[in-house]
C-alpha cells in the first residue's frame, strides 16, 4: 500500500513538473484576438473625409471623454468601443498616436488585428 502512495505522489509531482516547465500564456494574450474579432467589423468607408494631422490625433487620446484614435499606415482607425483601449491605453500603447512602428515591432499579433477595426479618417501633415 506504501508503494503505491508513494508512486502516486511521485506520477503527480512529475506531472506537475512537467506542467510547470511549460511556458504559460496569459489570459490577455490568449484572448486579446479574440476580443477584438468580436468588438470591431470592418466596414467599407471608401468615402472618408476625415484627415488629422499628428497633433490633431493627440487629442483622441481616448482620456476625459475623448475618443480613442490610433494610426496605421497613414489610416486612422477607431478604438473607442473595444474594452481592450480602456482609458486610451492597451499593453503599454497609448491612443492619439501613430503607432505604426509599434505594431511592426512590438506588438504580439501583428497587422491581423488592424483589419479588423474601423477606420475613420486619414493621418496627413
Amino acid at each position: 500500500m506504501k508503494k503505491i502512495l508513494l508512486f502516486l505522489i511521485i506520477t503527480v509531482l512529475s506531472v506537475s513538473l512537467v506542467a510547470c516547465n511549460q511556458e504559460p500564456v496569459t489570459q490577455d494574450q490568449a484572448s486579446t484576438e479574440e476580443t477584438l474579432a468580436e468588438e470591431t467589423q470592418v466596414e467599407d468607408n471608401s468615402e472618408i473625409d476625415l484627415v488629422l494631422s499628428t497633433e490633431e490625433l493627440s487629442n483622441y487620446n481616448g482620456k476625459d471623454g475623448n475618443p480613442a484614435y490610433i494610426a496605421v499606415d497613414g489610416i486612422v482607425y477607431d478604438v473607442s468601443d473595444s474594452n481592450l483601449w480602456k482609458e486610451g491605453e492597451h499593453n503599454g500603447f497609448e491612443a492619439g498616436k501613430d503607432l505604426t512602428a509599434e505594431l511592426m515591432e512590438k506588438s504580439p499579433h501583428g497587422e491581423k488585428v488592424i483589419e479588423r477595426l474601423t477606420p475613420v479618417g486619414t493621418l496627413g501633415d
